[in-house]
């Protein structure tokens, strides 16, 4: 039904009007403890002069006076926001060929372009994975926060790890074997060492044993054809070997 499919705004602007309210509060506190530690500067000022007082306690109550402020604020930039936010969703009840489908233009701060049917499109930045999503459909959010990671595919690698004595078989610019956790093989080239040891990462480090430090290599495809191959295994174990002779 209508109501139903517009439960999600109601929700929204409840969570929305909400938050204003308890930012409202936040500012009105911090505006009486403003005036509460402006009507002590004098006197304070004063007991400083006749030593009753040390200096730090004025710097104090000064100190406090800007950091409320800030807060103030930063908290009235974040209302004015909010009532935005507030609009956009009071327009999408108003206008019945809006759908719920469009909630990405809320989320986005009404940023991007538009198709012919009104729906708002955004464009990333970078080209790349997403690999993670931090807000759930139909909840709004703020310009200012993160909605998603993208991880960039290029350059795609192979973070080795050797034990030091390893280095007697591998050099920078040897051909290697790559094993892909789905049994597929692929070849890379040892582009460069970090002769820095790091620890070995927690999911080879056996338990209960001192931590395992190892020399970090980077292992890029020989062909960008096999850029696709090695995408499909993003933050995936890998076995790399090569024959000793």
């Amino acid at each position: 039904s209508y109501s139903s499919e517009w439960d999600w705004i109601e929700k929204e602007k409840y969570a929305l009007m909400k938050k204003v309210a308890l930012n409202k509060i936040d500012i009105t506190e911090s505006t009486s403890l403003i005036a509460s530690y402006k009507s002590e500067i004098q006197r304070l000022q004063n007991e400083i002069v006749l030593d009753v007082l040390p200096k730090n306690r004025l710097e104090y109550v000064q100190n406090e006076i800007l950091r409320l402020n800030t807060a103030i604020a930063k908290l009235s930039s974040e209302n004015n926001q909010l009532y935005g936010l507030l609009k956009q969703l009071e327009g999408m009840i108003k206008n019945p060929r809006v759908k719920s489908t469009k909630s990405g233009s809320v989320a986005g701060g009404g940023s991007g372009d538009s198709d012919e049917n009104g729906i708002r499109v955004f464009y990333s930045p970078i080209d790349g994975t997403v690999t993670r999503v931090y807000t759930h459909q139909y909840e709004v959010a703020l310009k200012s926060e993160q909605i998603m990671a993208i991880h960039k595919n290029t350059p795609m690698y192979v973070k080795g790890f050797f034990e030091q004595e390893d280095l007697n078989y591998f050099k920078e610019g040897d051909l290697v074997n790559i094993e892909f956790p789905d049994g597929s093989e692929s070849k890379g080239l040892i582009k460069r060492f970090y002769y820095a040891t790091y620890p070995l990462p927690d999911e080879f480090q056996k338990r209960y044993e001192p931590t395992t430090r190892t020399i970090a290599a980077d292992i890029y495809p020989v062909t960008d054809n096999e850029y696709e191959h090695w995408r499909a295994f993003y933050k995936m174990s890998v076995t790399v070997s090569k024959f000793k002779y």
